[in-house]
């Protein structure tokens, strides 16, 4: 699991899974690398696509794109696309993340590859970078994002303990928890082809300890953002699809 980063402030703790703070590469960085190698090579290089991406011609295809040092809420809401989209049964291929890092960024290191959309958007009006990616044929990009936030509350609650009554202490702990998620799709096909679509979703989780016996209620928010994403995005698939 990618390491957590956490904030101390007063009596209040955040836990912050966040796709932009800890990249060895900046964004802005790789986009430049990124497009040094468009303009500056002089060689082909050569693409491989395996067996799992060959193309399908009946159906169209869908690229998930997220960092190659993506938290665990950003891979499981890759997940629930592909799920989502595969239990609508839309005709759509999906490539993975890894294989389109490998064909668009073949001499690249993972960590330095272009997946954010606004950066994606720079490239696709670029003919090398189409031509590079064609053997693939995608039509939708779908760049991921998301964070997930966990304060604590105060600093916790006292149980108080009555020696001749026989109560027994303990202490009651509550967080705020909230999931946020972003899917940027780029439709290869339009002249403005950027939709961002969002998921959000709140929770309390809690722990409750009694004469040092712990008792944790959890809230998942993770999943019920990570439905509520793959479910609009299909919705999102399906209208398009009706469209001329």
């Amino acid at each position: 699991m990618r390491p957590s980063r956490w904030k101390n402030g007063g009596d209040s703790e955040k836990l912050l899974i966040s796709p932009e703070t800890s990249y060895k590469w900046s964004s802005k960085a790789r986009l430049f690398v990124a497009l040094l190698f468009l303009g500056g090579c002089t060689t082909a290089a050569r693409i491989e696509v395996s067996k799992g991406s060959v193309r399908n011609e009946s159906l169209q295809v869908i690229a998930l794109v997220f960092s190659a040092e993506a938290s665990d809420v950003e891979r499981q809401a890759s997940d629930c696309i592909r799920t989502a989209i595969e239990t609508a049964q839309l005709p759509l291929q999906i490539v993975s993340p890894d294989e389109f890092r490998k064909v668009a960024f073949p001499d690249l290191a993972p960590e330095a590859a272009i997946h954010r959309s606004e950066y994606l958007s720079v490239l696709l009006p670029d003919q090398r970078f189409r031509d590079r990616i064609a053997p693939l044929g995608i039509r939708y990009i779908v760049s991921i994002s998301g964070v997930t936030e966990q304060n604590l509350k105060g600093s916790g609650h006292a149980l108080g303990h009555d020696g001749r009554s026989g109560r027994i202490g303990g202490a009651l702990f509550i967080w705020q928890r909230r999931t946020q998620l972003q899917a940027s799709l780029l439709d290869l096909t339009r002249p403005s082809p950027k939709e961002d679509i969002f998921a959000d979703a709140s929770g309390t989780p809690w722990l409750l300890i009694i004469g040092g016996l712990p008792l944790y209620i959890p809230a998942d928010t993770d999943s019920k953002a990570c439905r509520d994403l793959g479910g609009s995005i299909v919705e999102f698939l399906k209208k398009a699809a009706s469209e001329p």
